[in-house]
């Protein structure tokens, strides 16, 4: 997907997207915990089938400029593209994260939608399951 953050006055956590109906299901979310920042950090969420197994690492976007980001998984490995360009790899075998619901701007947190959402433009966004 493209994406453009936009910097914010709040110092909070912002979800970009989610795609838990409740955590700890399954899942993927994007989300920031300072949108005050030029350079905004988001963490990467990926839940997998497995109880407890999940893997988390951060990307940094800019504000105000348009950044296209992908993210894979094959079971074994998330790779992460930005701009085209092979940025991430990291090994996770948490088993499926794929599901049937996605928040764009929120998530749900045990069945409650998260308290903030992020301001960021999103454009063209394409998930797959294969």
């Amino acid at each position: 997907m493209w994406v453009k953050p936009i910097k914010e006055s709040t110092k909070t956590q912002h979800f970009m997207l989610g795609t838990f109906d409740s955590w700890p299901n399954n899942g993927i979310a994007l989300y920031t915990d300072d949108n005050t920042t030029d350079n905004r950090v988001y963490h990467v969420l990926f839940r997998g089938t497995s109880a407890s197994t999940y893997s988390s690492f951060d990307i940094t976007l800019a504000c105000g400029t348009w950044t296209h980001i992908v993210f894979t998984y094959d079971g074994s490995s998330i790779r992460y593209y930005k701009n085209g360009a092979l940025t991430y790899t990291k090994s996770y075998s948490g088993g499926s994260i794929s599901h049937k619901c996605i928040y764009l701007g929120n998530s749900m947190f045990n069945s409650t939608p998260a308290s903030e959402t992020d301001n960021v433009c999103i454009s063209d966004l394409r998930m797959y399951c294969t």
